[in-house]
This record gives C-alpha cells, structure tokens and sequence, in this order.
C-alpha cells in the first residue's frame, strides 16, 4: 500500500513526536487534536506560530504548547 507524505507518521520515521521539535501542520494537528483545516486557520490568524523551511510549513513544538496553553486560560 502505498502512502501520502502526509500519512507517514513520525514513528514511521524513527523518532517519536515527543522527541521531534517541530511538525508538519498534519503532525501537528494530530498533536493539539485538532483538524488540519482548523490549524491552518489559527496559523492564518497568527495564533499559532509557524515557520517555512524550504517548501513545507512547520511549527515547532513550543509554539504549539503556548497555543494550547492560551486555550486554557481563556476557557479558565
């Protein structure tokens, strides 16, 4: 069976998600538990930080550990 780029996970690659420093927006999605459509949204809103290296886009772990923690002091 053949897979997307976008299917091929992290562990698939030798590493854990906890260990990687940054993500594609399909990683990091999955990450936060979010749809990529929805991430791509809070990036487009500049609540979610996010970088281009190369072609990709990427956004690194702590960019999305402030995200979640913006989240929880506004539903707080």
């Amino acid at each position: 069976m053949h897979r997307t780029a976008s299917e091929i996970t992290a562990t698939d690659r030798g590493t854990t998600p906890a260990d990687r420093l940054a993500y594609s927006v399909a990683e990091a999605a999955a990450v936060v538990g979010i749809s990529e459509r929805r991430l791509w949204d809070r990036i487009r809103q500049r609540k979610i930080a996010s970088y281009r290296e190369g072609t990709r886009r990427l956004i690194s772990r702590s960019a999305l550990e402030a995200y979640v923690a913006a989240r929880e002091a506004e539903a707080a």
